[in-house]
């Protein structure tokens, strides 16, 4: 995929976020069944007096962020990065201000700056990003951005999610005719257009990763020195809408 396709789909979830911001915000207030699993693994390597550290990559309103602060069992430092203003700002009001910060970044469009933010981190945590990414060598250089950010015995946290796999979803599926400018030619198997239907009538790029990608992302973690820790599906109404992966970085 070329950088002007990668920044074309971007724009598009750019603008759906300015079109759907606030309906977006309204529906991701909830705590996801995941999320307790992962807070099993954080809580047990989050034991001592030191601030937890933790880097939550396309943050949004940070509500994984506040489920930290409420649930974790031990102090917390928390970096939420984002690149949409409405949802930053529901952020803000959603951690406190002395024990966390957030920055407003498309590490997309410029993983150059991602890359050059501040570290280390005890966690690194996508959560629901990455079939927002366009491209599998710009979503593997991403993972391993984060994994670089991590201390040693660090944890990184991604999901993916498997909206392919449910009738619901292929249902709402778009034709790219809706946006001719983009070449077709340049999309990546299971690059999808999603409609949105709360509030806002709106579009979103989203990539469905498969099996094979997602062994294909693992094994670029693993030789960038991190190695499996745990992966289980977890949320939606029959448990097994994302997939989760834990891994953890090498001493």
């Amino acid at each position: 995929m070329d950088q002007k396709t990668i920044h074309q789909l971007n724009q598009i979830n750019r603008d759906f976020y300015a079109a759907a911001g606030a309906a977006f915000d309204a529906s991701r207030q909830h705590v996801r069944a995941g999320w307790r699993k992962v807070l099993d693994h954080l809580d047990r390597a989050a034991a001592g007096g030191d601030p937890y550290r933790v880097l939550d990559v396309g943050c949004g309103n940070a509500r994984f962020g506040r489920f930290l602060f409420d649930r974790l069992g031990a102090p917390l430092f928390y970096h939420g990065v984002d690149a949409d203003t409405l949802l930053l700002r529901a952020a803000s009001a959603n951690v406190p201000p002395d024990s966390a910060t957030l920055t407003q970044l498309d590490f997309i469009t410029d993983i150059a700056q991602f890359r050059r933010l501040d570290g280390p981190y005890h966690c690194a945590v996508l959560n629901n990003v990455l079939h927002h990414v366009p491209s599998g060598a710009l979503r593997r250089d991403l993972l391993t951005a984060c994994a670089d950010k991590l201390s040693a015995g660090g944890r990184l946290v991604f999901t993916m999610w498997l909206f392919w796999e449910k009738a619901k979803w292929r249902a709402r599926v778009t034709p790219w005719s809706a946006y001719p400018a983009i070449d077709a030619a340049q999309l990546e198997p299971h690059d999808y257009l999603l409609d949105w239907r709360r509030g806002a009538r709106a579009l979103r790029y989203c990539h469905y990763i498969d099996a094979a990608e997602r062994d294909a992302l693992i094994g670029a973690l693993e030789r960038h020195g991190l190695r499996m820790v745990v992966m289980f599906r977890a949320d939606g109404k029959e448990d097994d809408l994302n997939q989760y992966v834990i891994m953890q970085k090498q001493p």
